[in-house]
């Protein structure tokens, strides 16, 4: 099982990464092509990447809003990320 099979066996709604992408550099290569990516859409999970300071973010409490452009037939979009972070 892949590390994306054993977050989705565990019910996750989304994959959240400061990495460039949900793949390896050159999926584009792989068989199949970009298969996380892929297995997350098949899923209905989003899978946002290139974020930066996660780890300023709380372990739990914060609300993180992905505000994509809606394109169609596409799988990818650029996001506004905004976080909602409780006081205190």
């Amino acid at each position: 099982m892949d590390r994306i099979d054993y977050l989705l066996s565990h019910c996750i709604v989304g994959w959240v990464s400061q990495c460039i992408g949900t793949d390896v550099g050159m999926a584009v290569k792989l068989k199949p092509t970009y298969p996380a990516h892929n297995s997350l859409n098949r899923n209905n999970c989003s899978g946002l990447a290139s974020l930066a300071n996660l780890h300023q973010l709380p372990s739990k409490g914060a609300i993180l809003i992905a505000a994509s452009l809606k394109i169609e037939n596409g799988t990818v979009s650029p996001i506004r990320a905004l976080v909602l972070v409780p006081l205190g």
